[in-house]
């Protein structure tokens, strides 16, 4: 039921506009390609966490789920799991929010 707190992708959209605003090779760049790991491996934990969900509803066995999440993670495919972690501040796949009042 992990997520990453709303807020953080503001964080991380100002991080990829310091990377692609900065000059290549200033301090500010390099900066924000670091903070951009960061956030890199939180919404790869938030789309994993989001992965778990998914194979534990379709009732996938612990073994076949550790293999299918070292498969994902191990090939290009990570790019998607990331993606799906950031889409998952909007959409809320789990429903694991509660509602802002």
């Amino acid at each position: 039921l992990w997520h990453a707190p709303d807020t953080w992708v503001w964080a991380l959209i100002a991080t990829l506009g310091l990377i692609a605003l900065a000059p290549r090779d200033s301090a500010a760049w390099f900066t924000g390609v670091n903070l951009g790991l960061l956030w890199l491996i939180v919404y790869t934990a938030q789309g994993a966490a989001l992965l778990e969900f998914f194979l534990r509803k379709v009732r996938i066995p612990v073994v076949g789920r550790s293999f299918l999440h070292a498969l994902i993670l191990l090939m290009p495919t990570v790019v998607a799991v990331i993606a799906f972690g950031v889409v998952d501040i909007w959409a809320d796949f789990r429903k694991v929010r509660t509602p802002q009042v």
